[in-house]
């Protein structure tokens, strides 16, 4: 059997009433700011700016391409028969939760004799280097001709805000090391080769060398130097006036 305190039995009503009168209140509190109109004017304010403001760097993000243009392939053979011309995304549709970005990844195949099929993991990411979403595509590009390879991306809404960069692995098939064996000249003396008849090349390209000539300096990239060799060699410059600013770090890697 139980003993009893009658000093136990009166402590425990005090704190349940101790209790309930708290409920009441934190009840009552609630009420309070969900019925007064001022408090709920601020807290509608306060969401409907978050919300705009998030609309609007959506809208910003939906308007342009976002390019990459003076990366490539970190590939020390010359035999390498792919140059990548510029990588792109673009928010191109957006829903109630989730967001569909749209990348295309344009290259020229410097290959005189192989045709590859294209395989390209492409990954958003934010400042901080941190992937927000990751896609694949494939195509077949031809030898000595340009291609470009298409994905879609879906992310959730609230990380449109956060797109900032991207990086990419590729792959190709056949193995083009056994491909390009008798492969000869180095790969950018081949892409300027295929640039010279100029049937390959998009719009854009004269473009992008167009607006870089309208500025006071412009990136030295070899890259691009070749392109512009081959495209527009009495524009090209030397001396002081060249600078170096290669692109943003990218993790960058061949299978």
């Amino acid at each position: 059997m139980k003993d009893e305190n009658p000093s136990n039995n009166v402590a425990l009503i005090t704190k349940s009433i101790l209790f309930l009168s708290l409920a009441v209140a934190v009840g009552l509190s609630s009420w309070l700011i969900y019925t007064n109109p001022n408090l709920n004017y601020v807290l509608s304010e306060q969401t409907k700016e978050r919300q705009e403001a998030l609309n609007r760097e959506i809208s910003k993000q939906q308007k342009n391409w976002n390019y990459f243009k003076y990366s490539d392939v970190a590939v020390s053979s010359e035999k390498y028969p792919l140059v990548v011309l510029q990588t792109s995304y673009k928010i191109i549709k957006l829903g109630a939760e989730k967001a569909l970005v749209g990348w295309k990844y344009e290259v020229i195949n410097t290959s005189p004799l192989t045709e590859y099929t294209v395989t390209v993991n492409y990954k958003i990411e934010d400042l901080d280097g941190f992937v927000i979403g990751e896609g694949t595509g494939e195509s077949y590009v031809t030898p000595e001709s340009y291609g470009s390879i298409q994905g879609t991306v879906l992310i959730d809404k609230n990380d449109v805000e956060r797109l900032s960069n991207s990086s990419w692995l590729v792959g190709l098939s056949p193995d083009w090391l056994e491909s390009e064996i008798k492969t000869e000249k180095k790969r950018y003396e081949r892409l300027q080769n295929i640039l010279k008849r100029k049937e390959p090349t998009p719009r854009w390209v004269f473009e992008h060398l167009a607006a870089e000539d309208s500025k006071r300096w412009r990136f030295e990239n070899p890259k691009w130097d070749a392109i512009r060799s081959a495209l527009a060699p009495e524009t090209v410059k030397t001396g002081e006036q060249d600078h170096d600013f290669p692109d943003a770090v990218n993790p960058f890697d061949v299978q």
